[in-house]
């Protein structure tokens, strides 16, 4: 018998869907930056097979239909997002203090993740089925963590009662709003936001800004 006749007969027809050279993870953040960027209409699963360099069924095999895959895509980018938050609380400190740091940390977080608020930026502007589960499965997080805590602060006298969705349009849009608008940041500055120092910066400033500007007797 030679090496030649040894050889494994070579598979016909299209690769199997565990043979495609991507993984999942390298899936879901291809399709969250194309949803956040060209909005749920403007994806189509044949074009990202393409971007993703794979046969023009993988998507579908993997991922069902494209409402499924936005879905998975939102599960994993908001789902890490959520999770490293969570694990930087503390909520034996100082409610004032641990405010403040969960809004430092949601603003760090996001930076890692700018595609995000481009997504909810995408879907915020009409209510739909997707703005709906974004919201109870992700952004709702916001008000089940912070808004107890704030509660807390104003019946103790210590902050001042603002409107609810005033603060989370404040801590959800305004402070991280440089990453996922990084062309108009770029104008404004030509220096990276991402550098550790700046964005170490950054996150303490708004963090600050936002929990001074709750005091109970703001400067005038």
């Amino acid at each position: 018998m030679t090496a030649e006749t040894t050889r494994p007969a070579r598979k016909r027809g299209r690769p199997r869907k565990e043979d495609e050279p991507v993984s999942n993870e390298q899936i879901f953040v291809a399709a969250l930056h194309a949803f956040a960027v060209y909005g749920y209409e403007g994806v189509s699963l044949r074009t990202l097979n393409a971007q993703l360099g794979v046969s023009h069924n993988v998507l579908h095999q993997r991922c069902g239909s494209k409402a499924d895959l936005w879905r998975a895509a939102v599960d994993h980018g908001f789902g890490g997002l959520i999770e490293e938050i969570v694990a930087t609380d503390d909520d034996t400190r100082d409610p004032l203090q641990r405010l403040r740091g969960i809004i430092r940390e949601f603003v760090l977080a996001n930076a890692r993740r700018p595609d995000l608020l481009r997504l909810v930026n995408a879907e915020g502007s009409q209510r739909t089925e997707r703005l709906d589960y974004l919201y109870e499965n992700y952004l709702v997080m916001m008000e089940t963590v912070i808004r107890p805590i704030v509660d807390d602060l104003v019946a103790q006298g210590r902050i001042r009662a603002v409107p609810w969705r005033t603060l989370f349009f404040l801590i959800t849009s305004g402070g991280v709003a440089i990453f996922s608008n990084e062309g108009l940041a770029g104008l404004i500055d030509d220096t990276d936001p991402q550098q550790p120092n700046r964005l170490r910066e950054h996150a303490d400033v708004v963090a600050d800004i936002i929990v001074s500007g709750l005091s109970p007797n703001p400067p005038a």
